[in-house]
């Protein structure tokens, strides 16, 4: 198994494990992650999900398209319309195909920037410009080339750390105090991103570090998630998350896995206990504690 690792981080390792740029390793600098997605997909059976009961939803979708658009018009809106749309869905799944693999090709030059940056850190370490090598994606391209005074750089550079660290997690694109969201008998409110009812016990996953830490049918209450969370849903039952919405990351992979989401609920992660049984509810954009009044409803 370690071989077979080994080669898909030669070929695939140049993903991105959080977000875009060179500060942070990819799946080959950081191949725990990697490792902790193999130990949640091993560990157990694959959660349930609506394509159990639907194995061929494009058939299904293309059938419904056909009810939509019979009879009107003496047949026009079958005979006009009914192409129109399925080659602007043919079309979309080709472009998703393409910028599926643009963004992989996207990525590749960060790891050879980053082992370039991180040459250059550990150089300033050796004269005393820097305490840690990674410090140097804290600095500017124009502060690199002026290293006249290594200890105001360093300073510099804990100042920005530690502003850094005192907003980790409440980067928010609106001001936070009209996010905040009114709770009904216990319920967070959100958006319906994935349609379905279900009940499952919470995982609370905040980076990407802790992915391992997920099993089968849970219900995976993150913060975000990007296309490096994506295996996590072939384990989770259900998804609930702090941001986003309808078009976000997680919203789109919860409806191809047919499991319901919750987007943009905003203090899930921080109001949902590690274990709490809650009922999922994606389809009226709501996620319902066990003991705040939900019956316990399974299916999707």
């Amino acid at each position: 198994m370690r071989a077979g690792v080994d080669d898909f981080l030669q070929h695939y390792g140049y993903r991105e494990t959080a977000m875009a740029g060179a500060a942070l390793p990819a799946w080959r600098g950081d191949p725990a992650v990697v490792y902790g997605l193999l130990k949640g997909l091993v560990g157990g059976a694959r959660a349930a999900s609506a394509l159990d009961e639907d194995p061929e939803p494009a058939a299904r979708a293309r059938r419904e398209v056909d009810t939509a658009l019979a009879g009107g018009w003496f047949g026009l809106r079958r005979r006009v319309l009914r192409p129109a749309l399925l080659g602007a869905v043919d079309a979309a799944r080709r472009a998703i195909a393409f910028r599926e693999g643009s963004h992989f090709l996207l990525f590749v030059p960060f790891t050879v920037i980053r082992r370039l940056a991180l040459a250059l850190g550990r150089q300033l370490v050796a004269r005393g410009a820097l305490d840690a090598a990674e410090d140097v994606f804290f600095l500017e391209l124009a502060e690199l080339r002026q290293l006249d005074d290594a200890g105001q750089l360093r300073e510099r550079v804990r100042r920005r750390q530690a502003a850094r660290r005192s907003v980790e997690g409440r980067y928010t694109a609106v001001p936070a105090a009209l996010l905040v969201q009114s709770a009904v008998g216990g319920a967070l409110h959100g958006t319906p991103a994935s349609p379905g009812r279900a009940v499952g016990a919470v995982r609370v996953i905040l980076r990407e570090q802790d992915f391992w830490k997920l099993r089968p049918g849970e219900v995976l209450v993150a913060p975000y998630t990007n296309p490096a969370w994506t295996p996590l849903f072939a384990v989770a039952g259900r998804v609930v998350v702090d941001g986003g919405g309808a078009a976000s990351h997680a919203a789109i992979v919860a409806r191809e896995y047919g499991i319901p989401a919750v987007m943009g609920t905003w203090t899930a992660t921080r109001t949902l206990r590690e274990g709490q049984r809650v009922l999922a509810d994606g389809t009226a954009g709501r996620v319902v504690p066990m003991g705040a009044g939900a019956s316990p409803v399974g299916g999707k």
